[in-house]
């Protein structure tokens, strides 16, 4: 992955299930690469992919830079690893 991202130099990745694809994601951050995550179900404060109980930026290697997701309700309803001081996600909405 890192070899490939380095010849084609992407300017963005695309994943689907975040929380599988960590390492892809590191690599992507390491070299420079904007991580889009596509919302693929439902997230709340119980889902274990999503909800990081200590906002400490814990995980941000791992986490996308972006989520497209099914609607502006979907930004509250987890505990993310985002310091909203230094970091915020980029909700974009499908469905307006």
């Amino acid at each position: 992955m890192i070899n490939y991202l380095k010849k084609r130099k992407p300017k963005y990745v695309f994943v689907v299930v975040a929380y599988e694809n960590k390492a892809m994601i590191a690599a992507a951050h390491n070299n420079g690469v904007e991580v889009v995550e596509l919302q693929h179900g439902t997230i709340s404060e119980y889902h274990l992919g999503y909800n990081y109980p200590n906002k400490e930026d814990k995980g941000l290697e791992y986490f996308p830079d972006k989520i497209l997701s099914f609607g502006d309700y979907w930004k509250e309803v987890a505990n993310y690893p985002i310091n909203e001081k230094k970091y915020h996600i980029y909700w974009i909405s499908l469905f307006r």
